[in-house]
């Protein structure tokens, strides 16, 4: 859902990241290869949500620390927008896997129908051979039930 909104997905993980590891502070090549993606694309990105006043950063030596402004409000809302998301998201995946379930109980039902089709010899009576695995399975399970 966060996809409209946030079309980036760079900037995306980085918000995910920074959120849960909110107290944390990282660098530019940390980010990047915790986030599998290229050093420039975190770069652009990170630079971005400086500029907006999300994340601020620090120089230490060679390294620019990057980390989130606790004084932004932005960061309290976002943080609250990902929860929502993530909660959303469990209950999608929970009820496709529902739906999952529903789907492979008509197959089967199908099968079991398709089985009572077929003569007593296991082989169809308008063909020869089965039209899928599926079937040439439950032609051979049929075969060692009976034999």
């Amino acid at each position: 859902m966060l996809e409209y909104i946030i079309p980036s997905n760079i900037r995306r993980k980085i918000l995910v990241l920074f959120l849960k590891h909110s107290d944390e502070r990282f660098y530019l090549r940390q980010v990047a290869y915790q986030l599998q993606e290229g050093v420039s694309a975190v770069q652009r990105e990170l630079s971005n949500l400086e500029e907006c006043g999300f994340l601020m950063s620090t120089r230490v030596g060679n390294l620019r620390f990057y980390f989130v402004n606790s004084k932004c409000a932005l960061s309290t809302e976002l943080r609250a927008l990902f929860q929502k998301d993530e909660q959303i998201q469990k209950i999608y995946y929970t009820s496709e896997t529902v739906i999952d379930w529903k789907k492979h109980r008509q197959r089967l039902s199908l099968l079991k129908e398709k089985e009572i089709k077929y003569n007593v010899s296991s082989e169809p009576l308008s063909r020869k051979k089965p039209r899928s695995a599926i079937e040439q399975k439950m032609f051979e399970e049929i075969k060692k039930r009976k034999g």
